[in-house]
């Protein structure tokens, strides 16, 4: 995970109200960056919880997953030669 520490110290005193904006406007950049990153992960762990629910309730989906990953592997061996 990304930082997010403020490269300004805070403002000790309201002599330059510019520090003061220069500073939360970093705030308020870093939290931005800090509630698209927390979407991106509820997006991802939804995605995931459900990929585990069809793989529950369809056993078979299980199954058909492993065959295709082997087809994969052989098309991928067939067209690059082996990778190792």
């Amino acid at each position: 995970m990304a930082s997010y520490s403020s490269s300004l110290p805070p403002p000790e005193s309201p002599e330059n109200p510019a520090d003061n904006v220069a500073y939360f406007l970093e705030l308020n950049n870093a939290m931005e960056r800090m509630i698209e990153e927390t979407e991106d992960l509820s997006v991802r762990l939804i995605l995931l919880a459900y990929d585990v629910v069809d793989m529950r309730t369809d056993p078979e989906l299980g199954a058909s997953l492993d065959i295709l990953e082997d087809a994969f592997q052989r098309c991928k061996t067939a067209v690059f030669g082996q990778l190792n």
